[in-house]
């Protein structure tokens, strides 16, 4: 008993720096156009590329779990978000900034299907799960509201990289308490991972999600937000047809009519947005 809620807390703890990156650098952007030299194009992709790449990346590292094992995802994850840390925070230009963030949203794509795939594979009652998805979606929240707060804190302590510094003795220490604490899940070799497919749904959702930041912002035509949104649906109603229609499919859409797992998905892609 104790044990399962010990690796709850590891996984909410590596889920903390993954929720704070997507919005702590809403306030760094007037020091990282004088410290980088950005201009105001730079500024935007510095801060959209973390959200836009995690959300179409979240649903083929689920699959890649389903492959090789969420405990493994985890750790892999955790490591490319600590090492993508260190990169962003000595970045030497923009253009730089915008790849190390892009990379931390592949880490942090591998965590969220992982943490969630870790708390369903520990809490077989469902009284205990339901709390613990609690608990995760609560440390989500919480982490994206305080970001900007946070990040406000270090940029006027410490020079601007802290702001990714502080993940990574977050992630040595998950990823050594992964290692012991946290159940191995078996993986599924003959899990299908499409490429093709992957790929179809990562350009959808990074389509959706982007034309749903730039109606908020006004940033572009609204005809080119309209084609660029009606691209990404018909791309997804593609996928969804392949995928239903598949014997083996990449992702069980049934998981979908689950009510907890849907308010799941809706709270995190509104979280992107």
């Amino acid at each position: 008993m104790i044990r399962q809620w010990v690796a709850l807390v590891i996984i909410v703890l590596v889920y903390i720096p993954v929720a704070i990156d997507a919005t702590v650098l809403h306030v760094a952007a007037p020091t990282l156009s004088m410290t980088l030299d950005a201009s105001g194009n730079e500024l935007l992709w510095i801060i959209d590329i973390y959200s836009l790449v995690m959300a179409g990346m979240v649903l083929p590292m689920g699959a890649l779990g389903d492959r090789i094992g969420f405990k493994r995802l985890l750790i892999l994850g955790s490591s490319l978000f600590g090492l993508s840390s260190l990169a962003a925070a000595f970045a030497p230009s923009a253009g730089w900034l915008i790849a190390a963030r892009a990379l931390l949203a592949i880490g942090a794509a591998m965590i969220i299907p992982a943490t969630l795939a870790g708390i369903r594979t520990l809490f077989a009652d469902a009284r205990q799960r339901n709390i613990a998805l609690g608990v995760w979606a609560a440390v989500g929240s919480g982490g994206a509201a305080f970001g900007p707060l946070i990040g406000g804190i270090l940029l006027a302590h410490f020079y601007w990289g802290a702001v990714f510094l502080i993940n990574v003795p977050i992630v040595l220490l998950v990823v050594s308490l992964a290692a012991r604490f946290v159940p191995a899940q078996q993986g599924r070799p003959e899990q299908p991972l499409n490429i093709t497919h992957a790929l179809m749904l990562i350009v959808a959702i990074l389509l959706l999600v982007y034309s749903a930041k730039t109606a908020l912002k006004g940033a572009i035509s609204p005809w080119l937000v309209a084609g660029t949104l009606l691209t990404g649906a018909m791309m997804l109603l593609a996928f969804v047809r392949i995928q239903l229609r598949a014997r083996t499919p990449m992702i069980d859409l049934r998981l979908f009519g689950h009510r907890i797992i849907l308010s799941g998905v809706v709270m995190a892609m509104t979280a992107m947005i």
